[in-house]
């Protein structure tokens, strides 16, 4: 039995390029007009599990993507929609999770989708307009290799 080394690995994105961090301690602060990225890494052998989270103005994702031999086999994001503080009592926010899988022909398969609480907790679908729910259902996922994905190379290690 092999046993494979499990190396984190972390960056960050504040305009067009990735930069490599030792760890997200030192994130920007956030407001309103702020946008960035933070990708964490994990490598184990040819298998990689990577979690982006975007934060653009208030709008907030996440991507979950597993990887064997750089080749994406499966993918997780979750749209957030969190409501400012004055408005937490009336509106409680909300994500939608939507998983895929590599299909048959190398399509990714929507395999699941529901809504989540703020604590990630599964939901009654909340009340939106048709062009919110239109944009949700109509997610798809296409990146087939960790070039599609335009993470930093830096970040692959070898397989010990």
């Amino acid at each position: 039995m092999h046993v494979y080394r499990v190396a984190p690995g972390y960056a960050v994105r504040t305009g067009e390029r990735w930069n490599v961090v030792k760890n997200l301690k030192l994130l920007p602060k956030a407001g309103p007009e702020k946008s960035y990225e933070t990708l964490e890494l994990w490598h184990a052998g040819p298998n990689v599990v990577t979690e982006q989270w975007s934060i653009d103005g208030g709008d907030y994702y996440r991507v979950f993507v597993c990887l064997h031999r750089n080749r994406v086999v499966s993918a997780e994001s979750v749209n957030w929609n969190v409501p400012a503080e004055e408005d937490a009592a009336v509106d409680p926010g909300w994500g939608y999770q939507v998983r895929w899988e590599l299909g048959a022909g190398g399509k990714f398969v929507r395999t699941s989708a529901t809504f989540l609480d703020l604590h990630e907790r599964p939901i009654a679908a909340p009340k939106l307009d048709e062009d919110r729910k239109k944009d949700l259902d109509e997610q798809e996922f296409d990146m087939h290799s960790w070039k599609d994905l335009e993470y930093p190379g830096a970040l692959l290690v070898g397989e010990d």
